[in-house]
């Protein structure tokens, strides 16, 4: 399905970023735009499933399913968060958002064209 290797590749971004692996010439806000991403094109599976009819689910057991996994809240909740800014129907108890973002890096290079490594 198109949208789980959407998904994918930004995990992939995000695993990266979590190798401490990052181009120093990329807006460093770009990352944060990117773990968002993720996060949003994780839960449009969601709506992928429900459209597609394939496994003949309803929209209401897909959301039963999310709603009993702690992870899938999450991120249903982050999507729609910097979707709609303040949610009103929350699967949370608190809206989840980024809270700090850190970039401190060495002055080690990599093989790869010199790209920093977050410390």
């Amino acid at each position: 399905m198109e949208q789980i290797e959407r998904a994918n590749r930004y995990l992939g971004r995000i695993r990266q970023m979590y190798e401490g692996v990052i181009d120093p010439h990329r807006d460093r806000e770009l990352y944060s735009d990117d773990v968002i991403s993720f996060f949003m094109h994780c839960y449009h599976i969601r709506d992928w499933i429900i459209q597609l009819s394939k496994v003949r689910v309803t929209a209401k057991e897909v959301d039963a399913f999310i709603n009993k996994h702690e992870a899938l809240r999450v991120c249903a909740d982050l999507c729609n968060g910097s979707k709609h800014c303040k949610l009103r129907r929350l699967r949370t108890e608190k809206q989840p958002h980024l809270a700090s973002k850190q970039h401190r890096s060495s002055t080690w290079l990599t093989c790869s064209g010199g790209h920093e490594v977050l410390k």
